[in-house]
C-alpha cells in the first residue's frame, strides 16, 4: 500500500467508540488510557470527516514529531486501533501500520544521516592520548581510527537502506520514547565494551549483561547488520554459552580501537552520539572534546557563533551541560546546553533530529536560535517593541500569537507590525532561524535582561 491509497471506512468508525473502550478493557489497559483513547478516537474522527481514510490524514493527526513525549500517547492509541480494526476493517489496520512504518523509517534515516555527518575525519597529524594507545604506535591508532570512522559511515549508510532491518523502531516498537532517539550502533558498541574483556584482537563478551545493557536498541539485531559489514562474531547463537567472541580479521586493530574508544575516558562521547577523534586526542585543545565533537561537522559561520556562546557563558558563570542528571548533555533538542544553578544559556542550535525542527513546520534553516520572554514583556516593554523591529519574521511567526483567551492576561504582548495590531503570548518560544554572530549578540542581551544574568564582575 502507498500513501496514495484511500480507503473507505463504510460508518465502521463512526460507531465503534463504545466497542473499542470494551476492547481497551479487556486487554487489561489502565482507565486514564482508556478515557484518553476516548479523546483520541474523536479527535481521529475529526480528522475524518468525509469517511476517506488516507495515511496522509493519519500522519495529520498524530503530527510529525514521532520521538517525542507529546505523540507516544497517540501512537500507543494507533496500535490498538490497527490490532483492533483487523478483523473488521484490515484496510484501516493496514493504513494505520503503513504510516507507522512510513514515519519510523523517516525519524531512523533522519537520525543516522545527521550522525553520519557530523563525523569529522580524524586528521594524519592527530596526537592520541598516550592512554587510549594500548600497544599501537600514534601512527598505527590514527590509521585505524580513520579507517573505524569510515567503517561506521558505512555502517550509516546501510541502514538508510533499510533501518527496520536494523532493529531500528517499527511501527510496534517506535511507540516508547525509550531507544527512541539512541544512536543504536554506539549504544550497541558500548554494550559490548561493558560486557566485555579484551584479549589480543578479540572481545569476550558475557551474553546475559550484553543483552541487559542493549536490549533498548535491539543490540542483538543490530550484532546480525554488523556481521555483514566485516565483524566475526562467534557463539552469539550458541545456547549452551554464556559468552560470545568479537573480531574484525581484515583490521585486527580494529576491536582494540573500540575498547579503547569506549573504556577509557568520561561517558561524553555517548552522550553527544558522535564517533570523534576529539575523545582520544591528546590534551591542550581550546574547548572541551564534547562541545568540539558537536561542532567540528558543522559550518564555520555556525562554529564562530558556537565558540563566541561558549567563551561569553564562561564569563557569566555558565559550564557545559545540565543541571538535570538523567538529560542527555550537553544537549538540548539539538542546542548546546550550559547551566548555572537552576538557570540555562540561551538555546542555539541546528535542524538535527533531535531539535525542535517540526515544530516550526520545516528544515529549510541551519540553525535557530529558541528564546522565550515570560518577564521582558511586563519590564521591558520598549525593549520588547524594539525586539519586534530587528526580528519581524520571528515576532510575526503563527506559533506567537495569542487567542487572547483572556483580556486582562499579563503575558500578552502587544505590538504593530505592517500597521496592524498584532499581540504575542509570552509562554511561547520565539525562533530566530539562520541568525548571524551579530544577531546573536543582540539576542544574548535580551536574554540577560528576561533571565535577570549578571556577569560574575558584576
Amino acid at each position: 500500500m502507498t500513501a496514495n491509497n484511500i480507503i473507505k471506512t463504510e460508518g465502521l468508525l463512526m460507531s465503534n467508540k463504545l466497542e473499542f473502550t470494551r476492547y481497551l478493557t479487556k486487554k487489561g489497559r489502565k482507565q486514564e488510557y482508556i478515557a484518553k483513547c476516548g479523546d483520541l478516537l474523536d479527535d481521529f474522527l475529526q480528522s475524518i470527516k468525509d469517511e476517506l481514510l488516507t495515511i496522509e490524514k493519519i500522519s495529520t493527526f498524530a503530527g510529525s514529531r514521532a520521538y517525542v513525549d507529546i505523540a507516544v500517547i497517540k501512537y500507543k492509541f494507533l496500535n490498538d486501533y490497527a490490532d483492533f480494526s483487523k478483523e473488521k476493517s484490515p484496510l484501516i489496520t493496514e493504513s494505520i501500520r503503513d504510516h507507522c512504518r512510513q514515519t519510523f523509517e523517516a525519524q531512523a534515516r533522519n537520525a543516522v544521516v545527521a550522525y553520519k555527518n557530523a563525523i569529522v575525519p580524524i586528521p594524519k597529524d592527530t596526537k592520541i592520548d598516550p592512554q587510549y594507545l594500548g600497544n599501537m604506535t600514534n601512527e598505527e591508532f590514527v590509521q585505524t581510527f580513520r579507517y573505524f570512522q569510515e567503517l561506521i559511515i558505512s555502517i550509516y549508510e546501510e541502514i538508510e537502506l533499510d533501518p527496520l532491518g536494523w532493529g531500528y523502531p517499527d511501527w510496534k516498537t517506535g511507540i516508547s520514547v525509550d531507544g527512541g532517539n539512541n544512536n543504536r550502533v554506539m549504544e550497541t558498541l558500548l554494550a559490548l565494551v561493558n560486557a566485555g574483556s579484551i584479549n589480543n584482537d578479540l572481545l569476550v563478551v558475557d551474553k546475559k549483561t550484553f543483552n541487559a545493557n542493549s536490549k533498548h536498541v535491539k543490540g542483538v539485531k543490530i550484532l546480525e547488520g554488523l556481521q555483514n559489514m566485516g565483524f566475526f562474531i562467534e557463539g552469539l547463537d550458541d545456547k549452551k554459552s554464556d559468552a560470545f567472541v568479537v573480531s574484525f580479521p581484515d583490521t585486527p586493530n580494529m576491536v582494540p580501537i573500540i575498547y579503547s574508544y569506549f573504556s577509557n575516558g568520561d561517558n561524553g562521547r555517548v552522550k553527544c552520539r558522535i564517533f570523534s577523534y576529539r575523545f582520544v586526542e591528546a590534551a591542550g585543545q581550546p574547548y572541551e572534546p564534547t562541545f568540539l565533537a558537536l561542532t567540528d561537522g558543522a559550518s564555520k559561520a555556525y562554529r564562530e557563533i558556537q565558540y563566541w556562546l561558549h567563551d561569553e557563558a564562561a564569563k557569566y558563570g555558565f559550564r557545559l551541560g545540565s543541571s538535570k542528571p538523567n538529560e542527555l548533555l550537553p544537549m538540548y533538542r539539538g542546542c548546546i546546553n550550559y547551566t548555572k544553578g537552576s538557570k540555562n544559556w540561551m538555546l542555539v542550535g541546528t535542524p538535527t533530529p533531535h531539535f525542535e525542527m517540526y515544530h516550526l513546520g520545516n528544515g529549510d534553516y541551519k540553525a535557530a536560535v529558541k528564546i522565550e520572554f515570560k518577564n521582558a514583556y511586563k519590564k521591558y516593554p520598549d525593549k520588547m517593541n524594539e525586539f519586534a523591529k530587528l526580528f519581524p519574521a520571528a515576532i510575526g511567526s503563527k506559533y506567537q500569537h495569542c487567542g487572547a483567551c483572556n483580556p486582562d492576561c499579563d503575558y500578552r504582548f502587544n505590538y504593530k507590525q505592517n500597521d496592524q495590531e498584532r499581540h504575542c503570548c509570552g509562554y511561547a518560544y520565539f525562533w530566530i532561524c539562520d541568525p548571524s554572530l551579530d544577531d546573536v549578540k543582540t539576542l544574548l542581551e535580551y536574554y540577560k535582561l528576561e533571565n535577570n544574568i549578571k556577569s560574575l564582575c558584576s
